[in-house]
């Protein structure tokens, strides 16, 4: 049994308008979870052709920077340059509209994030501004979900409810994270607000019939793969946890209908044999 894996988190690190010498230094400490990880929930906005994501390199440095907002340090020398971000606001997925460069280091203990940002109106600069959003908070989730940190995901995610309640996107991430710690009953939850709010969501349906289905509800998780295939009816995962539904109903018939249809569909997946 698998829940559906098309949903993918963009990486972070999508500034829009960058600033002129706000220069920054992110101390991030190393985890043995690893960074970046790239399956988890995604950010339940349905793009066609999502953006390719930035990929940057950290370089070794044998003496850490000094985290003091002052990049002069000698282990930001000869370090690759990332440019070309996208924005994130106000016009998501277009070119910067001011110039950003960011450089990575690391060392045994920590990676060090360095970013020169440009504005061409330095003066209207607020540098006390501290602006979190809902939007804010569900990127931050998404990082905490990509390097296994789920209960600090669900912190964040449940942060960005406050700043906006009822968002789909943070309560059907919020419930992939409930998910992963077993904590069934608070994902359940979760994804039936998802699906009150935007019923024509055919992951979450999945999902949720997934839940049911380990909670021995095989009638109501039958209702869910049936009402997500009514969506998108080919997509095999489905039709293989429909199958599963089927075979606790004691509908052998239909079960074996559903496996065949679902090989036939995906003759590589190895769940549909």
């Amino acid at each position: 049994m698998r829940f559906s894996g098309n949903r993918r988190i963009p990486r972070p690190g999508r500034p829009g308008r960058s600033g002129r010498v706000a220069a920054c230094l992110i101390f991030l400490p190393l985890s043995a979870s690893g960074l970046w990880a790239q399956d988890g929930p995604g950010q339940h906005v349905h793009f066609a052709d999502p953006p390719v994501p930035l990929e940057g390199f950290a370089t070794r440095t044998s003496a850490a920077p000094v985290i003091d907002g002052v990049m002069d340090d000698e282990a930001w020398n000869g370090v690759p340059v990332m440019t070309d971000f996208i924005q994130r606001e106000p016009f998501d997925g277009q070119p910067a509209s001011e110039r950003t460069e960011v450089r990575m280091v690391f060392d045994d203990d920590a990676i060090y994030v360095g970013v020169w940002a440009w504005d061409g109106d330095a003066d209207a600069i607020i540098g006390e501004e501290r602006l979190r959003t809902a939007a804010s908070y569900l990127d931050e989730g998404n990082v905490y979900f990509n390097v296994g940190q789920y209960e600090l995901a669900i912190e964040r995610y449940t942060r960005a409810l406050g700043e906006t309640p009822g968002l789909p996107s943070a309560l059907y991430n919020r419930a992939t994270a409930h998910t992963r710690l077993g904590q069934y009953d608070e994902a359940l939850a979760d994804y039936d607000a998802t699906i009150a709010l935007t019923p024509a969501d055919a992951d979450a349906l999945n999902n949720r019939g997934m839940l049911r289905l380990y909670r021995a509800e095989p009638e109501a998780a039958l209702a869910d793969f049936e009402g997500a295939l009514a969506l998108t009816p080919a997509d095999a995962t489905v039709i293989v946890n429909r199958g599963l539904a089927q075979l606790e109903t004691a509908a052998h018939g239909e079960a074996l209908a559903s496996f065949t249809e679902a090989a036939r569909l995906a003759p590589g997946d190895a769940s549909a044999h």
